[in-house]
């Protein structure tokens, strides 16, 4: 039994199940694995090695690897933005499933730019719709929070089945929709007033043309159409799920005063590619640019919603403080100079391993390209000079199969 508060409750109250069936303690934590839904019971999965293993990391505050999503979150002070925030509420010392988070399918009707997991097929056969439907049936009594993610939800047959589950048999149960705002159907909408649903929409840009670049194939005046159709019929508040890029930092503060002037939440999710549009990449110059000009808006917390989005505001600004630090520190590369010493780790690699000429060199090249965005040459030269073909071998399918 773990006594002490952890840095996070989640591992001790959360399960999430993903596309594969592979199920690890969050949606931010998707590299602990402590099961699969198809081939293993919950009992082995919620008592797995790795399942304990990370508990007692998390009691010592320690973070381990697949929390670094959170650590960064918590070192840039951005706490409100994080996971360990989204999952604070839940009950470390019970240590009983008492949420779970849904991406079972990657089904949707948009394509949007940072995004190369949604498909315009849904994979799941009717045996593992029923093996979920099976193994999850046992605990919707005891849970407090389901979060369905996608892919679109609405367009994910299963979770309809397990909506209607959890509506019958317990109805006071959390039911949060990760949704694009694009549909709205009267089944959804009969559930939502039988069932306590929440709406956590995704909201980019308040620009037409900037929105459906963002979110290809999304129609913002609809999506705001269904904001208001939707506060009408569910007991709880909405919230906006922010990616902040290139294309739309700009906006930030506008998306911040019509979620205050609309009783709307936010969130602001932390985008880590394509690389060429995140805010992660660029200069520390760029970055001190985007920092004084989003300390430049003040937003006055009259209610507690105008509260909680302030504190998400500062915490986003913090994290492009922790961005610019990390900029300074890298090697910020000349067009020139990247390309040479992309050439020269290329040529090394070459050297040792003679077979890496089977791989596309335009594929490898970006890949080094990218690997010298954050390490300086020397320390791959270094790597490369000092460890067996093996081994070098093994870390360089690593970066290739690496998103």
């Amino acid at each position: 039994m773990f006594t002490k508060k952890p840095i996070c409750n989640a591992p001790f109250a959360n399960l999430y199940i993903d596309g594969n069936g592979n199920v690890t303690p969050c949606c931010f934590n998707r590299d602990d694995v402590f099961g699969n839904i198809y081939h293993h019971s919950i009992e082995e999965i919620w008592n797995s090695v790795n399942a304990i293993k990370l508990r007692k990391s998390l009691s010592k505050k320690e973070y381990p690897e697949g929390c670094t999503i959170c650590k960064k979150a918590i070192e840039s002070n951005n706490y409100y933005n994080s996971g360990i925030f989204t999952y604070s509420k839940l009950k470390y010392k019970k240590q009983q499933i008492q949420a779970i988070d849904f991406e079972l399918s990657y089904l949707c009707n948009l394509s949007c730019i940072m995004c190369n997991l949604h498909s315009k097929d849904y994979s799941l056969s009717e045996e593992q719709e029923n093996i979920i439907l099976n193994k999850i049936k046992p605990l919707i009594s005891q849970l407090k929070k389901v979060r369905f993610y996608g892919g679109e939800p609405l367009l994910i047959p299963i979770y309809r089945k397990i909506w209607k589950l959890i509506v019958e048999s317990n109805p006071k149960c959390n039911i949060l929709l990760q949704t694009n705002g694009m549909l709205l159907d009267e089944e959804l909408i009969s559930l939502t007033k039988k069932g306590n649903f929440t709406f956590n929409i995704s909201l980019d840009s308040l620009n037409p043309d900037t929105a459906s670049n963002i979110r290809r194939g999304s129609q913002l005046d609809l999506i705001l159409i269904n904001i208001k159709q939707i506060k009408k019929i569910t007991r709880n508040d909405i919230s906006l799920a922010v990616t902040p890029m290139i294309l739309n930092w700009k906006e930030i503060p506008a998306i911040v005063n019509f979620a205050n002037k609309n009783s709307l939440q936010l969130f602001f999710n932390d985008m880590v590619q394509p690389q060429k549009l995140s805010l992660w990449t660029l200069k520390s110059e760029e970055l001190n640019e985007i920092n004084i000009y989003l300390s430049k808006y003040k937003f006055y917390p009259y209610n507690f919603i105008r509260f909680f989005n302030l504190k998400k505001y500062i915490g986003f600004i913090h994290h492009i403080k922790h961005l610019e630090l990390q900029a300074l520190n890298r090697p910020n590369y000349e067009k020139e100079e990247l390309f040479h010493h992309t050439q020269t780790i290329y040529n090394i690699i070459n050297e040792k391993l003679p077979t890496i000429s089977k791989i596309d060199k335009n594929i490898l090249f970006s890949k080094i390209q990218t690997i010298l965005f954050t390490k300086r040459v020397e320390e791959i030269e270094y790597f490369l000079m000092t460890n067996p073909a093996e081994v070098i071998e093994n870390k360089i399918h690593e970066f290739l199969n690496k998103e």
